[in-house]
């Protein structure tokens, strides 16, 4: 009965995980001429941002605010 109670208790175990999620990121620097500044395009499961700063895109990631980010000294300067 014990031996049972082990092989059901780990069958519902097995199907008790949570499932994988998989997130990817592609990010590119922006070389201009820029159409768009703070462009931003949902479609589905997919946002394309446009000509973000780097303090931006962090702060849109996380929920953050920018007093929150300390960036090396010229990464800001970059827009993606």
């Amino acid at each position: 009965m014990k031996s049972g109670f082990l092989a059901l208790a780990l069958t519902l175990s097995l199907f008790a995980q949570p499932s994988q999620t998989f997130e990817a990121v592609s990010i590119h620097e922006n070389p201009g001429p820029w159409h768009v500044l703070f462009g931003y395009s949902p479609s589905g499961p997919r946002l394309t941002l446009e000509g973000w700063r780097m303090i931006n895109l962090i702060e849109e990631a996380y929920n953050l605010k920018q007093y929150q980010i300390t960036l090396p000294q010229g990464a800001n300067d970059i827009v993606f």
